[in-house]
């Protein structure tokens, strides 16, 4: 980030501050913050395209492969608590699923 684009940042967030719009926070999570041009300056903006394991796309919202991935790979189970564990993991994503508590039904 240039010198200008920090003290823009630094004075959006302290515009933020006063009209208690935000709040200071001490979070070891943190959203990445961008600085778009617009109509000759500077709009302050938060990246919150991949949220709570979701993608937020155009067309919608969407699951992170990477996390669906987890479920193919899961171990297969083999007593009832790991049935139901595992259940309980994918019922998760059931409104992705066309079907889900068909699909799961035989597993409980």
């Amino acid at each position: 980030m240039v010198q200008a684009e920090l003290v823009e940042l630094k004075k959006q967030i302290k515009d933020l501050l006063e009209k208690q719009m935000v709040r200071s926070n001490v979070s070891p999570w943190g959203a990445l913050l961008l600085l778009v041009e617009k109509d000759g300056g500077a709009r302050l903006c938060v990246d919150y395209r991949q949220l709570n394991g979701h993608v937020i796309l155009a067309e919608g919202i969407a699951v992170d492969p990477t996390k669906v991935e987890v479920v193919i790979q899961w171990e297969r189970p083999r007593i009832a608590t790991e049935i139901r564990s595992f259940v309980e993991l994918a019922s998760y994503y059931r409104r992705f699923i066309e079907g889900f508590s068909r699909i799961v039904m035989p597993l409980t």
